[in-house]
This record gives C-alpha cells, sequence and structure tokens, in this order.
C-alpha cells in the first residue's frame, strides 16, 4: 500500500468516463438511470468503463516498471526505511514536484472565478476578453490568445447613485366592460418590473419606473383571447420611461358576441 501511495503522483491523477454501453449489457438500464446530487459522482456510476492516468513520481521509475512487469515490489527487497534512497518523507510526498516545461503554451478555456461575466450590467464596459497577457511570445499561435478586455471608464458608481432617475406610465384601455386584465412591464430580457391592474373606468398607472425603454404587455394573461377584439393601440408594444415625464399609452377593445 505504501508503495502505491509514494510511486505515483495522486494529487495529479487524470480520469475518463466512458458511456454506459462500454458495460455489461445486463447493467445498461441501472447505469443510464442513476442519479446522485454530486456530479463527478453519477458521472462514475453512469460510465460503462474508465481511464484513469497517473503519473510515477520522480525517483520511482525503475521500481514501477519492474513491478508493472514481475509484479513483485521494489525489486523483491525489503520496504525502506530512512535514508534509504527509494524512501519518501511525509514532507517530500507534501511538497510539489517542479516539472520541466517543454515546448510553448497553448490557449484554453477553463471555468472562470471573476465576478463580472457579462459586461454593461452594472457599468463595466470591456472590449476584450479577459484575462489580460501581455507576454505572448511563450504562446504556439500569439493571435488565437484571448486578450483583455481594456476596461472602458464610466460613470457608473458601485451601489448606484444617491438618485435614480425616474419617470411614470399611466394609460387607457377603452371597452373592457368589467374585465380587469393584468398589465406586466418587462426589461426586454422578459424579466419583470412592474404589474398592475385597470380601474373599473379603464384608468391605470405606473410610478417610479427607472429611465430606459421597456416592453408593455396590456393583457398578461390572455384574457382578451376569444373576448375582445382590439380596434385601436397594439396589446404588447415598446414604451420608453423619460426622467420626471408620463409616458402615455391608449388602447380600444370591443367585446365579441359569442
Amino acid at each position: 500500500m505504501k508503495f502505491m501511495e509514494q510511486a505515483f503522483e495522486w494529487e495529479i491523477m487524470s480520469y475518463y468516463f466512458y458511456p454506459y454501453y462500454w458495460g455489461n449489457r445486463n447493467n445498461w438500464d441501472k447505469m443510464y438511470q442513476f442519479d446522485d446530487n454530486d456530479a463527478t459522482f453519477r458521472a462514475f456510476m453512469q460510465s460503462g468503463m474508465a481511464r484513469v492516468i497517473v503519473t510515477v513520481r520522480p525517483g520511482f521509475e525503475e521500481a514501477v516498471r519492474h513491478f508493472m512487469v514481475t509484479g513483485q515490489i521494489w525489486n523483491g527487497g525489503e520496504v525502506p526505511v530512512i535514508d534509504d534512497p527509494m524512501f519518501l518523507s511525509i514532507v517530500d510526498e507534501m511538497r510539489k514536484t517542479e516539472g520541466e516545461k517543454y515546448g510553448k503554451a497553448w490557449a484554453s478555456r477553463v471555468p472562470t472565478a471573476l465576478t463580472i461575466l457579462q459586461a454593461q450590467l452594472i457599468g463595466l464596459n470591456v472590449t476584450k476578453a479577459l484575462p489580460f497577457d501581455d507576454n505572448l511570445s511563450d504562446y504556439e499561435d500569439p493571435t488565437k490568445v484571448p486578450q483583455s478586455s481594456q476596461i472602458v471608464p464610466t460613470d457608473a458608481q458601485m451601489g448606484g447613485s444617491d438618485e435614480q432617475k425616474t419617470g411614470s406610465i399611466s394609460g387607457h384601455i377603452e371597452g373592457l366592460q368589467g374585465l380587469l386584465p393584468e398589465i406586466m412591464l418587462k426589461n426586454k430580457d422578459k424579466s419583470p418590473v412592474d404589474f398592475t391592474n385597470p380601474d373599473d373606468k379603464g384608468d391605470f398607472w405606473m410610478e417610479n419606473i427607472p429611465v430606459g425603454k421597456y416592453e408593455l404587455c396590456l393583457d398578461e394573461n390572455d384574457d382578451f383571447d376569444n373576448q375582445y377584439s382590439v380596434i385601436e393601440g397594439k396589446v404588447t408594444r415598446v414604451v420608453e420611461v423619460k426622467e420626471a415625464s408620463t409616458t402615455t399609452v391608449y388602447l380600444v377593445v370591443k367585446k365579441s358576441n359569442v
């Protein structure tokens, strides 16, 4: 056991899971349907075969080669003791081995730990991809290395300004005859901003809406379908809210005779 622990660099082990159909056909259904919250464990249990690559720790090459050929450990000798050239102390085992670099580096994509993944969401405007590396001579193809986003200065502040610029929306829907449809205001990405319902007269309003362009739907739950016909205006439209002003919308519907 000690030989196996010390002779291989388990801390840099790599593995590859093959699909379920590489395993016993009788177990295909069980492997394919196995589920677990741990993604790595789930992939392991669903695989039909796995390939593991473990590198030999420097200094153990001959011992491992002999073990692979004969199945014998330490060339038939005793387990090494302290001061033996083949003995690896716990300190040396924990110390990272510095490998020798061969060839040039290549660009690769890895999961990022950066806080900001999308530009222009909280005031950060970038022109190129992160991260940034000034020295590209160490890469095989410097033209394919993602380069740093030169950050474009803006007046945006973390946490926003003291006073947010807002406006209002008011409107009237004629011909509802008692129906009170849900009115929804959304961002361009369809995320909700505000909602309301008209009063008995068909009037509605929304206040303290941040300045910008939005999508306004006057019948979010499709209550007009097969009951009302649109005579004037649009049920869904793009509206622009301006600072300290009120945007007005108007819609005329007529109840269908069924």
